[in-house]
């Protein structure tokens, strides 16, 4: 098996270990894993990290079959999973999920490093601090659960740093960036706007000939939604 991808070979490992078919985690490690009596702060990580893996959008869920397969190829796990399917539900194709396969382990390899996992299990001086830094972002990015994320309609940089503090005023000023930018936000003026302001910005948009402060306004806004 290529370098590459270890950290999908990893994930298949740590969750037959830690998790069941259901996607309910163990409080311990089971098979492998248990053999090796890892500390709590690594048993911790992985825990988090699979809990991450199946119930975010990081990886497809054809990807997700593959990683509960006790098979190694994706190929024989699809074709498994195929054959338990009820008659009449189209089964998965092979070459489709092969090629999510891939896919999603680059996408992994986007947040974490590819042998990330094989140092928490094996490496008696990994960087866990660091990895679960690198955990905590990945979540931020990608879990569904984020309702902060999912209420701004702002677009905001994902090519960036944790950082564990932020003085005040910073965080001020960036509170009052987003707030024009929450749904909620949008919610509430789209119940309040003036009426009479609105049918005003139709006239202006409407009339072909438009003279003085009336011209004038109409310029302004066509220079803001530009």
């Amino acid at each position: 098996m290529k370098r590459r991808k270890l950290i999908m070979k990893m994930t298949k490992i740590v969750y037959r270990s830690f998790m069941n078919k259901d996607n309910n985690l163990f409080d311990k490690p089971f098979r492998r894993l248990a053999e090796l009596e890892l500390e709590k702060e690594r048993q911790d990580f992985l825990k988090d990290y699979i809990d991450f893996i199946m119930h975010s959008d990081i990886v497809a869920e054809t990807t997700k079959i593959y990683i509960r397969s006790p098979f190694d190829s994706v190929a024989s796990s699809i074709a498994d999973y195929n054959r338990t399917l009820p008659e009449g539900i189209k089964s998965i194709n092979i070459k489709t999920a092969e090629s999510n396969c891939n896919n999603n382990t680059n996408k992994l390899l986007e947040y974490f490093p590819d042998d990330m996992l094989y140092s928490v299990i094996y490496s008696k001086n990994c960087d866990l601090e660091h990895y679960n830094k690198l955990l905590d972002l990945a979540i931020a990015k990608r879990c569904k659960k984020n309702k902060i994320f999912n209420n701004l309609i702002l677009k905001l940089p994902t090519d960036v740093e944790l950082q564990d503090s932020l003085d005040e005023d910073e965080f001020s000023d960036f509170v009052k960036i987003i707030a024009p930018y929450l749904r909620t936000h949008i919610k509430y003026l789209e119940e309040n706007i003036s009426c009479k302001a609105v049918g005003y910005l139709f006239y202006l948009i409407s009339t072909r000939q438009l003279y003085g402060i009336d011209k004038d306004r109409y310029n302004l806004l066509k220079e803001m939604l530009k």
